[in-house]
């Protein structure tokens, strides 16, 4: 309804995966190559996750516009059946031919088979795009592994491309489906925009539409929007979509900070409340989901490990905390000043990289001395620690439970800089740097934190090196015993001290609760985690007996 009145020939933000709105973040291009890489390597599955509404169709229909000729594609888009109807699907997305009313999987099988032999003899390709990827059953999903065993000397007879929400990640680190991982030969994790790209984003898209004005929403309104959609496209869409129908009905050609508020209220069905934790039950309606798709969207990105394939979760963490706190409901409370905020921090800059890491010495009863970042590491060693780094959530950091190093990124200026997390109570944070500590609010923590931390931490006296599946020795039993602890499990003694089945998986677990790639290694970072979670050994960031 509010075409005419912008000027525009379609709607700019339908929620339709139309690829000519398709606008490539960092994220989108990091994706978009490893699916090429993927499609391009002839070989085993290509695995795409991502949050509702981060745009994986979208991608995945520009992917195909970038395949060669010669490319049959197939689509499933409902991937929930059993294994007859799935071979039926496929079948008949390929326009395979099959008789009438079968149910027999040898004869599905033999009748894919042969069409795929026949593609290969005439220089063609086939790919299969299924969607949905989490609702996937075990039987099935062995059944689609099982497909893939075709092939020549050279290359794969048919690639399949799955994407997924994030519990797909889950299912996929499960010990049974290893065979089925093992063959993902390219996989990536699409997570939200970011602050910077959802100005550009909803320029794009209001150009596609025929837009030739100046901005329509003001530099406020689209801060606003980023912090109300957690950078969901999605999300982004329908705020939009609703803000310009508002500015309609009102005559105006400009959308304001108050606006989208209210745009965004409308289509979330909810107050946002500094401070206050987001509530959303599943099934009472498409509006709350969309608060819980924004909610599981940021703990997916902020838990993120940069140095390994980008693996998150979306269960509940094994150590209970206070609550969970991800940044889609942290809004800067009404009253906040410096004093309140970690930017009174803020004007010191890089400078405040040395006072930081000065008070997470003394939370370790330590002397950064002399007080040089080059000669950090090697003061550090001589104590009998190490230092870690990694990227993560509020979260991840309370399961860690050490003090720790924060990066941080001045809304306003953009300039970084740094505040040691030395305590957690509650909901309030204690920051220092150097001799000065302030109790700030979490929500205002989260503002300006980059996700990236570091931390010092205390090897285990029998850690020195990675513990593999097949391992033995003393930091088995360790493992074994912190493990139970940080999981609340009873501790039981292993007989033999072998590294292997339960153990493995208990791992995975963790690893995925503390968002670490749920390899079943544990090395440094994984071993740092469980201590801190079964809380051996201060300094500790959150006293458990407070919660």
């Amino acid at each position: 309804m509010y075409l005419e009145f912008f000027g525009l020939n379609d709607n700019p933000f339908t929620i339709a995966p139309d690829p000519r709105y398709f606008y490539l973040s960092q994220g989108h291009r990091e994706a978009l190559s490893h699916l090429l890489y993927g499609v391009d390597s002839d070989s085993g599955f290509v695995l795409l996750t991502g949050e509702v509404g981060t745009g994986k169709t979208l991608l995945c229909r520009c992917l195909i516009d970038q395949i060669a000729p010669g490319t049959e594609i197939a689509f499933l888009l409902n991937p929930n059946l059993d294994v007859q109807e799935l071979l039926a699907s496929i079948c008949d997305e390929f326009g395979i031919g099959y008789p009438a009313g079968n149910q027999s999987v040898k004869v599905f099988v033999a009748a894919i088979n042969d069409y795929l032999f026949d593609m290969h003899k005439k220089g063609r390709r086939a790919i299969l795009i299924i969607e949905e990827g989490q609702n996937l059953r075990d039987d099935v999903l062995e059944q689609i592994r099982l497909l893939t065993n075709l092939e020549t000397n050279e290359r794969k007879l048919l690639q399949i491309i799955l994407l997924g929400q994030p519990e797909l990640l889950t299912i996929l680190a499960q010990s049974r489906h290893r065979q089925f991982s093992q063959r993902i030969t390219s996989r990536y994790h699409l997570g939200p925009l970011s602050k910077k790209d959802v100005g550009p984003y909803v320029a794009h898209r209001l150009a596609v539409a025929g837009w030739a004005g100046g901005p329509i929403f003001s530099p406020a309104a689209l801060k606003r929007l980023h912090r109300e959609s957690g950078g969901i496209p999605r999300l982004i869409n329908l705020i939009c979509d609703r803000a310009l129908a508002g500015a309609f009905v009102k005559k105006r050609q400009k959308v304001d900070e108050k606006s989208l508020k209210a745009a965004a209220r409308e289509v979330t069905g909810s107050v946002f409340k500094p401070a206050a934790q987001v509530k959303a039950r599943w099934g009472v309606g498409a509006t709350v989901a969309a608060v819980v798709a924004v909610a599981l969207a940021f703990a997916v990105f902020f838990a993120m490990r940069p140095e390994a394939t980008r693996i998150t979760k979306r269960h509940e963490p094994s150590v209970p905390v206070a609550r969970t706190i991800t940044l889609t409901n942290l809004q800067p409370t009404e009253d906040s000043d410096e004093i309140s905020t970690p930017r009174a921090f803020a004007r010191q800059g890089e400078a405040s990289l040395v006072r930081a890491w000065q008070a997470l010495f003394r939370a370790w009863d330590l002397r950064l001395d002399p007080p040089d970042p080059e000669t950090m590491e090697a003061q550090a060693a001589r104590k009998g620690l190490r230092r870690l780094a990694g990227r993560g959530s509020l979260e991840n950091i309370r399961l860690l439970n050490r003090p720790a190093v924060l990066t941080m990124r001045d809304g306003k200026t953009n300039q970084a800089y740094y505040v040691a997390l030395t305590s957690i109570v509650g909901e309030r944070a204690e920051i220092a740097l150097g001799d000065t500590i302030k109790m700030i609010a979490l929500q205002d923590l989260a503002l300006d934190w980059t996700g990236d931390y570091a931390f010092l931490w205390r090897p285990p006296s029998a850690f020195d090196q990675d513990i593999k599946p097949g391992d033995r020795g003393d930091m088995v039993v360790w493992l074994n015993r912190h493990l139970a602890i940080a999981q609340k499990r009873p501790v039981v003694a292993q007989r033999n001290a072998y590294y292997g089945g339960r153990l493995v998986d208990a791992v995975k677990e963790f690893q995925l609760s503390a968002g670490l790639e749920p390899d079943g290694i544990a090395g440094p970072l994984t071993i740092a985690f469980i201590s801190g979670a079964a809380g051996s050994a201060p300094p500790l960031l959150v006293d458990r007996r407070t919660e």
